[in-house]
């Protein structure tokens, strides 16, 4: 579901009540998502797919700064077919990468840089979710 733009106007009011609220967007990685992703960079080598990472990751984060908002939320709870478990570990470390550098270069040219929060939905099995992203990579 989309956020109208009152929606996001009323989100943000809310922060007047309350200062200390952070607000996050969240992208959800469905299977249907992740199928694309997949069939798209198949046939692309690693420069090709990194850049549409990137591409994306500029476009989240320049939503996310038009709209006041305080970061992204990635939620892959739902992916956990054995077949495309190692191939969603990589796409949601890749783009996590991509956003984290997407965020850091806005701040590198901006006069008031701004702190974006990055989290990850995380299953209620914490063996999901030791599995299903890759932390070590996602640091980096």
């Amino acid at each position: 579901m989309l956020f109208s733009a009152s929606d996001l106007l009323f989100l943000n009011s809310l922060k007047s009540q309350n200062p200390k609220l952070k607000v996050l967007v969240s992208l959800r990685f469905d299977r249907k998502a992740v199928a694309n992703l997949i069939s798209a960079n198949s046939s692309r080598s690693i420069d090709e797919t990194d850049s549409a990472y990137s591409r994306l990751a500029i476009r989240v984060r320049d939503f996310i700064v038009a709209h006041e908002i305080d970061g992204v939320d990635l939620d892959s709870k739902y992916l956990t077919d054995n077949e495309i478990l190692s191939v969603n570990k990589e796409i949601v470390t890749s783009f996590t990468k991509a956003l984290r550098y997407a965020f850091q270069e806005r701040n590198s040219v901006n006069i008031k840089p701004k702190e974006f929060l990055i989290s990850i939905t995380s299953s209620k099995y914490p063996k999901e979710l030791a599995d299903d992203y890759n932390f070590k990579e996602i640091k980096k």
